[in-house]
């Protein structure tokens, strides 16, 4: 692994991490390339999955990062967990036992402590009713099983550098706006 960083105040920040690991994702086998960041230093992710070998692979990809990575494999649990850590980013598969998706996004945007929280839905495409009902709910963004791992580190150091933004609206046209600048499109795709 090999890491730069640029001189200036602070010590966290990580211009350009790059580093090439093997992974298998449900027989998916890639390797992970450059990925440019943020300053990520004492940011906390709450992975909510109740999937065991998938809870595994996201926490050790995160904390590669330097994020500080909390998990929970159920809805219910995942709700404590963010009112007691209230973490920069959730990562959430939509089907939880003892307390769906959709439900934890309605009640996390309810809490007033909770609800600028952004939320990254990781599920499968099977969920597409689900996935529309969680956006309805509160969720900002949302990825595909299986996935491609550069683009989830690429939507979690985005969103991740937009959610002290606390107009919803301006967050999500600044993550957009950063995402496009990120993969280098200049314009909107129609």
């Amino acid at each position: 692994m090999l890491s730069r960083s640029r001189r200036g105040p602070g010590s966290g920040y990580f211009d350009e991490l790059l580093y090439k690991t093997s992974y298998c994702c449900y027989g998916f086998i890639g390797c992970v390339a450059v990925i440019r960041g943020v300053n990520v230093s004492n940011q906390t992710v709450l992975v909510v999955e109740d999937d065991a070998n998938m809870q595994d692979f996201l926490k050790e990809v995160l904390a590669s990062e330097g994020l500080i990575v909390h998990t929970a494999s159920d809805g219910k649990e995942a709700l404590q967990k963010t009112l007691a850590l209230a973490p920069d980013l959730v990562l959430l598969d939509l089907r939880m036992p003892n307390l769906d998706g959709v439900t934890y996004c309605k009640a996390v945007r309810l809490d007033k402590h909770t609800r600028n929280i952004p939320i990254i839905v990781v599920t499968s495409l099977s969920m597409q009713a689900k996935l529309e009902e969680s956006i309805a709910a509160g969720a900002d963004d949302f990825v595909a099983k299986p996935f491609d791992v550069n683009d989830l580190l690429l939507r979690v150091r985005t969103m991740l550098k937009v959610q002290h933004i606390a107009d919803t609206q301006e967050r999500m046209q600044r993550y957009i706006l950063s995402l496009r600048q990120a993969r280098g499109e200049t314009s909107p795709k129609a």
